[in-house]
């Protein structure tokens, strides 16, 4: 993925130099090949719905250039950058999980397994009227998983009203990502900036409201990106609990044959 896109277009904005002397028809293209990177991977529906979004912004601001209004079209094509940089993370996050809960059930089938073959010693301790305990013994505890912050992904609640509450969420889903041990550091530039411009002395309602929806993006992304090394931390931990209930299974029976 492209990141000086994003950030040519931030700082672009940031300096109030759109209107004048851009060379939009670059940040156009920039922005194309971007989305063009996106779309040859994305799968997800709603990574498509959402990267169909940032296009329409895309053919918008093209008619923009042609009519001269550089700065309205440098606006739009930030904020479909920032769409489509959503859509990326939103396709990983949703193929994430869908490993996750493949892992999960590889997991469960493996739990049955063992299971199966613990009542079958239990059958035969019965009969035998002698114990094995030790083979009984579950081989795994459930991992204690840190709970997750809300989601910010639902399209009701998009943008917040406030920048308090764009704020509150990026909080919370960047100690997440510290806790996940996320890489944030391109993401956290543009919040940090977007939250800054948004509150700038006699900023305009409209940039203002521009700037919250970048920070709000953002937010959106880092969530994904939380999201989806969850769900690979899920399948990595998957491994050593099918191993461990194999071995499980494999000392249930040979403690049912040494009865």
């Amino acid at each position: 993925m492209r990141a000086r896109p994003i950030a040519t277009l931030i700082i672009l904005l940031l300096c109030g130099c759109a209107a004048s002397g851009v060379d939009v028809t670059s940040l156009l293209q920039q922005y194309d090949d971007y989305e063009k990177d996106v779309r040859a991977v994305a799968s997800d529906p709603r990574a498509i719905e959402v990267l169909d979004g940032a296009q329409a912004k895309r053919t918008e601001a093209a008619a923009l250039i042609e009519k001269g209004k550089k700065s309205e079209a440098a606006t739009l094509l930030e904020e479909a950058t920032a769409d489509a940089r959503l859509a990326y993370e939103v396709d990983r996050a949703q193929a994430t999980a869908r490993r996750a809960e493949k892992c999960r059930l590889e997991v469960e089938q493996a739990r049955t397994k063992w299971s199966e073959a613990v009542f079958v010693l239990e059958q035969t301790e019965e009969f035998v009227q002698k114990d094995a305990p030790a083979a009984k013994i579950e081989p795994v505890t459930a991992p204690a998983v840190a709970a997750l912050p809300s989601s910010t992904l639902q399209p009701d609640s998009f943008p917040p009203p406030d920048l308090s509450g764009i704020s509150t969420e990026w909080t919370a889903w960047r100690k997440a990502a510290s806790d996940y041990k996320v890489a944030s550091a391109d993401l956290e530039r543009i919040y940090t900036a977007s939250s800054a411009a948004a509150q700038m002395e006699k900023v305009e309602p409209p940039m203002a409201l521009h700037q919250r929806y970048l920070a709000a993006r953002a937010t959106q992304s880092l969530e994904c990106r939380v999201r989806a090394e969850a769900n690979e931390n899920v399948c990595l931990e998957s491994t050593e609990q099918i191993a461990a209930y194999a071995d499980g299974r494999e000392a249930a029976l040979r403690a049912t044959l040494e009865l």
